[in-house]
């Protein structure tokens, strides 16, 4: 501690020049009487270390109140100085560390939720269009997927953006002016070589680089792109297209690429499971259909309806199957049959057993002996999958139908007569393809004009979403209210029962054969 007025040539040193004004201003302050002298300033010492001083006084007046002269003292404060300033450093090192802990929890948020998004659809354009709103305004102004496809071109797929006018008009440019694999920038760089792109500024020469024509820069001028990204999207080592980001009002910088690319890789899984699962679909369907007849026959003086329906997703072939077809003149057959399982096995034995019943009615026109033949196909094919099947010989006549049926362990066919009443015709018989001695019993049923037969498979009555207290036990709890008009209405009815009674999704295959004498 030393006297105010000896302050400078006590410490043998000068005060440090940012602080002069400082210094200055306290003590021009405190001689026209404003407020009492007090400052902290730094001084720099002969062998150029610094000390912080603090100075505080008074200054001394004549009668008329002129200043004579300042006194006061001043202290080295410079322990305290730097205390405080660790202190500060310290504070601003925890703002610092909890803004980057929120920004890490929101980026972990938003990607545990874009998961979570993207995996609650497998609809391949569902996902994309998902994809660029996710981004939006999370992580950009607008975003748009552009994805390659199999010709080598590029494919603008889906487009997100904050402003509706904005979204019009790069809509609106990427039609006109779609992007090029062949530039050096861009989307073709990003899809060439698999790897990220930023611009944390967009100057106006980049523009005018990247412009074909006026008009196409002046569309890029109109969108006030500040700063831009583009990232791959890539699965299973595949580079399948581009996600493009665009900012109007900030810059991008290394932290947004990584989210962005954290977001892309997310997408990526979830448009190539999309892309496998429709494409899975697609060919599931198409051999469905290949072991469904492709129309139903017309046959004099009967309707017959059919209905299919699979469970589940679609994408595994169901082993439920029927067939309507015609061996001679004047006689029809109709089958109806369930085979163990699902997937390429049960659509092997399904048509296996297509094709054999259809080869059968050749040499042997009883649906029994059909069913035997059936049986020892799948016998000597070696396959572990066994199957249900009904079969009946349907032939018309003047005054209505002659039916006989054969069961090979499947459900018995309904008989819902013109006035109401309910029947089952046939006898169960036993399961094909699993023992080399069946009991198969042909039984036959006469039908008159508004009389209709019912073949169907387990997942008719299947019922294991219902209230028990309600459910069908039996096709002919099914049938109640059953309409007694066309095959078609019929169909109908049963199909809607059977939907109502798994309100959350089929858990077996549906098929129905309606076969009815018209009135």
């Amino acid at each position: 501690m030393g006297s105010f007025g000896g302050t400078i040539d006590a410490f043998q040193a000068d005060i440090h020049p940012e602080d002069h004004p400082r210094v200055k201003d306290a003590i021009e302050r405190a001689l026209t009487g404003q407020e009492p002298y007090g400052v902290e300033y730094r001084i720099v010492r002969p062998d150029r270390s610094q000390r912080w001083i603090e100075a505080i006084g008074d200054v001394r007046r004549d009668a008329s109140g002129a200043p004579l002269r300042m006194q006061g003292v001043c202290m080295d404060v410079t322990d305290r100085r730097e205390a405080e300033e660790a202190r500060a450093r310290l504070f601003e090192g925890e703002q610092v560390a909890r803004a980057q802990a929120e920004d890490a929890r929101g980026r972990l948020a938003f990607l545990a939720e874009a998961s979570r998004i993207l995996s609650s659809s497998l609809s391949y354009e569902r996902t994309l269009a998902k994809v660029a709103d996710l981004a939006v305004p999370r992580i950009a102004d607008w975003c748009s997927v552009d994805m390659a496809d199999e010709t080598g071109g590029l494919h603008h797929v889906a487009l997100g953006h904050t402003d509706e006018d904005q979204r019009v008009l790069v809509e609106r440019m990427r039609e006109r002016y779609p992007p090029r694999l062949e530039e050096p920038e861009g989307i073709g760089h990003v899809l060439r070589t698999g790897e990220a792109l930023i611009f944390p500024s967009i100057p106006q020469e980049m523009i005018a680089r990247a412009a074909r024509d006026e008009e196409h820069r002046r569309m890029l001028e109109g969108l006030s792109i500040r700063s831009a990204m583009i990232v791959p999207l890539v699965a299973r080592g595949r580079t399948m297209g581009a996600m493009t980001f665009a900012a109007s009002e900030r810059s991008f910088d290394r932290s947004d690429l990584a989210l962005a690319q954290d977001l892309a890789d997310r997408a990526a899984i979830a448009i190539d499971n999309a892309r496998l699962y429709e494409e899975r679909s697609a060919i599931a369907r198409s051999l469905q259909r290949s072991l469904l007849p492709p129309a139903l026959p017309e046959i004099p003086g009967v309707e017959v309806a059919a209905r299919y329906e699979p469970a589940g997703e679609g994408f595994q072939v169901g082993g439920d199957f029927y067939d309507v077809f015609q061996r001679a003149k004047g006689e029809w057959a109709i089958v109806i049959g369930d085979v163990c399982g699902k997937g390429p096995e049960a659509a092997a034995v399904t048509g296996l057993a297509r094709h054999t019943l259809r080869a059968a009615w050749i040499g042997d026109h009883t649906p029994s002996g059909s069913l035997r033949l059936l049986n020892e196909a799948l016998l000597q094919d070696g396959t572990d999958r066994f199957c249900t099947v009904a079969k009946g010989r349907l032939v018309p006549d003047a005054g209505g139908a002659t039916l006989t049926v054969a069961c090979g362990g499947h459900h018995l066919p309904y008989v819902l007569r013109a006035d109401g009443a309910m029947e089952t015709v046939g006898e169960h018989g036993t399961l094909l393809g699993l023992f080399q001695d069946v009991s198969i019993t042909d039984r036959t049923v006469r039908l008159g004009p508004g009389d209709a037969v019912i073949f169907y498979t387990d997942g008719v009555i299947d019922d294991r979403d219902s209230d028990p207290a309600r459910a069908p036990r039996t096709l002919a709890d099914l049938l109640e209210g059953v309409p007694r008009g066309p095959a078609e209405a019929i169909a109908d009815h049963v199909e809607e029962r059977a939907r109502k009674a798994n309100p959350e999704g089929l858990h077996d295959d549906v098929a129905i054969v309606v076969v009815r004498v018209a009135a």
